[in-house]
């Protein structure tokens, strides 16, 4: 009888610790993913403030312009486990943006000589767009553990955040 207790007990912390190792190594893959989303995201952003920097001097939307932030398909579920919740929504707010300006603006049909200008209504809001992407950036500085820009490539000192 005392041998079927033991072996109970011994399956059943066996069971326990296994069960608590997983769990740990669960968290510890779900916050290198994080890590690595943001630190793909932050990059994706960064290459974005320098398109918009170049809408904002220059007026003009390339086709080769990139706002589709492809990392945030892969990690955006990782990051919204991870991030609290107004670095979540300076985030998600940010690549929502980007992306409506990118798909609004790739269609060869518009530009079919590689580029257009852009209205100057559009134009004025690109400022409040790099803005936004500055700030979801640095919502991530934590969780990439990388340094916070201010501003990010493509915004001016002095300008407001």
């Amino acid at each position: 009888m005392v041998t079927g207790a033991a072996a109970l007990a011994g399956a059943i912390v066996g069971a326990l610790a296994g069960g608590m190792a997983e769990y740990v190594l669960q968290r510890r893959r779900e916050a290198a993913d994080a890590r690595a989303g943001a630190r793909l995201l932050q990059a994706e952003l960064s290459i974005a403030a320098g398109h918009l920097e170049s809408l904002q001097a220059d007026q003009e939307w390339w086709t080769f312009f990139d706002m589709s932030l492809p990392s945030w398909d892969t990690y955006r579920g990782v990051l919204a486990a991870q991030l609290g919740r107004d670095a979540w929504m300076a985030v998600s707010q940010s690549v929502i943006e980007l992306r409506r300006l990118g798909q609004g603006n790739s269609d060869p049909a518009i530009a079919p000589l590689g580029s257009f200008r852009l209205p100057d209504l559009k134009v004025n809001s690109i400022l409040a767009l790099r803005e936004n992407a500055t700030r979801a950036y640095n919502a991530m500085c934590e969780l990439a553990d990388t340094e916070p820009e201010d501003p990010l490539p493509g915004v001016p000192p002095g300008e407001p955040r």
